[in-house]
Parts: C-alpha cells; sequence; structure tokens
C-alpha cells in the first residue's frame, strides 16, 4: 500500500524474490524437484507444448544457463509469473485472492471450479504437489519426477482455505472523491452492472476467447456468459474480474488474460492429441 503497510491475497507490487546466478529459481517455476534435468530441459517441461509444430519452448532444450536467464528475467515482472503450464513468453497475471470465497472459478482463467473450501483444498494440493502435466500421450515428467514425495495434511489445506476466505480489501480512501457520483453514473449507463454484477461486481461467469468455441455439453456444466472478449490468446476461458466499486477498493481487473497457451487455455488443451 501507499503507506507501506501490506495487503495480503493482493497480486505482488514488487519484483520477485532474489533468483539463482544465472537469475534463475532452483528447479525453474516447478513446484517439486526435477530431478536429473538440466535447466533448459526444466523449463521446456514447464512450458513445452509438443503437439503444436516448431512450438516457440523447443529452443529451451538447448539454451545454457546464462541464455535462459535474461529470457525469463521478465517474466517476473510486477503482477506476473511464468507459471508451470504456463509460459515465460505470455507470463500469467496473478489473481487477486481477496473475496476468493465468494467466487465460482478458481484462476484468472477458471480452471477450476470453486465451490467451497473442498475445492480450494484440492487446488492448492494439485498444483503444489501433484500436477502429472499428461496431455493425451505426451508425458511432460519422467516416472520419477512423477512421484509425490509428500504433500500437506488436510488439516493445513483446510486452515489455508479458512484464511484465504477471511482476507478482506482495504477501505477507500477515497470516498468523499466527488467523481464518485460521476463514476456511478456512468457505470450504470454503460451496462457495467450486466457483467460486474453488484454487490460483489461480478456475474461469476466464464468469458470465452474471441473465436473459441467450447465443447458440446460444457454450456450446460457451466456458467459462460453471452459475450466474448478479444484476449489474444488464440483460445479458452476467463472470469469477469470483480470490481470493487463500493466502501472498499481494490486493484481493478481488466477481464482480458494475458496469459497465453498452457495456462490461460485448459479447455485447448484437454482437446490436445
Amino acid at each position: 500500500m501507499n503507506d507501506g503497510t501490506l495487503l495480503h491475497g493482493a497480486p505482488p507490487n514488487e519484483d520477485a524474490s532474489p533468483l539463482g546466478v544465472f537469475r534463475v529459481a532452483p528447479w525453474v517455476v516447478s513446484p517439486v524437484e526435477l530431478a536429473g534435468d538440466g535447466l533448459g530441459i526444466m523449463y521446456w517441461r514447464s512450458f513445452g507444448v509438443p503437439w503444436i509444430a516448431e512450438d516457440i519452448h523447443e529452443r529451451f532444450k538447448t539454451m545454457a544457463p546464462p541464455e535462459v536467464g535474461p529470457l525469463i528475467r521478465p517474466a517476473f515482472a510486477v503482477g506476473l509469473f511464468p507459471r508451470w503450464n504456463g509460459s515465460a513468453y505470455y507470463p500469467t497475471k496473478i489473481p487477486d485472492l481477496i473475496g476468493i470465497e465468494d467466487r465460482k472459478y478458481i484462476d484468472h482463467t477458471a480452471t477450476h471450479q470453486h465451490r467451497g473450501p473442498a475445492d480450494l483444498m484440492r487446488y492448492a494440493a494439485l498444483v503444489t504437489y501433484s500436477d502429472a502435466s499428461d496431455f493425451g500421450p505426451h508425458r511432460m515428467l519422467s516416472d520419477t519426477q512423477r512421484r509425490i514425495p509428500s504433500r500437506a495434511p488436510d488439516e493445513a489445506l483446510y486452515a489455508l482455505a479458512q484464511y484465504l476466505y477471511s482476507l478482506e480489501p482495504p477501505l477507500n480512501p477515497n470516498l468523499s472523491d466527488p467523481r464518485i457520483s460521476t463514476g456511478r453514473q456512468i457505470f450504470n449507463r454503460e451496462g457495467c452492472g450486466s457483467c460486474h454484477t453488484p454487490p460483489l461486481y461480478t456475474n461469476n461467469k466464464l468469458t470465452l476467447t474471441e473465436g473459441f468455441t467450447p465443447p458440446p455439453g460444457h454450456a450446460r456444466a457451466l456458467d459462460i456468459a453471452h459475450v466474448s472478449k478479444g484476449c489474444g490468446t488464440g483460445g479458452g476461458t476467463s472470469t469477469t474480474a470483480p470490481l470493487r466499486l463500493s466502501r472498499r477498493c481494490s486493484t481493478r481487473r481488466d477481464c482480458r488474460t494475458i496469459s497465453c497457451r498452457r495456462a490461460s487455455c485448459r479447455l485447448v488443451r484437454k482437446l490436445a492429441p
């Protein structure tokens, strides 16, 4: 915050933690040890899309560590992260965890349903300990790397979920600003509430990337908005982000996903050969 206090659950607004000698983290962006791999192969396992011809990430296999660092470092810019199943070329936008209790989907790109603490616990365990990264015949991890050495106990995962549910945005410091009433008029006039529906200022629906058609049956199982966004991802979904326009405030979300490929296109990934 401007006064120096730390706002828990908000996207980071500072550089990532100090990295190693080549400006990369241990095991790159994997939460588990990638035993037996050189640095370039680690990054290929993290980002590769082997079913796509001339995959841009194939070059990581032959990169020396000094070549990798300058490429990866910009992907750790403020508010971004080259996550596992994401891309260093298209880093993932880190979502706001404040208010997650009221959201029906997890991740900025709605990779998982969120119906309560059990779903949040399963998601935390999956992405931290046990993402197998199998896509049809393509196995991104070796047999050794697929073994799960440990995971947090259910009690710890439940405590984590309850903590995240407790997070609150800060009080809005601009309540006396005379422009608030004008902004409210614009919000109502432009129909912003059709997607950013009060009181949560989100309709909790999936927003499809322009040109992407979900598989048959998904429309019945999921809440899909009847609008599309020009996200530049080539396919996939995102969620309508909450706008905190009442007595509390947080960073506005722009409804676009700047994460391409594997992180933002999970539905596409499931259809991969």
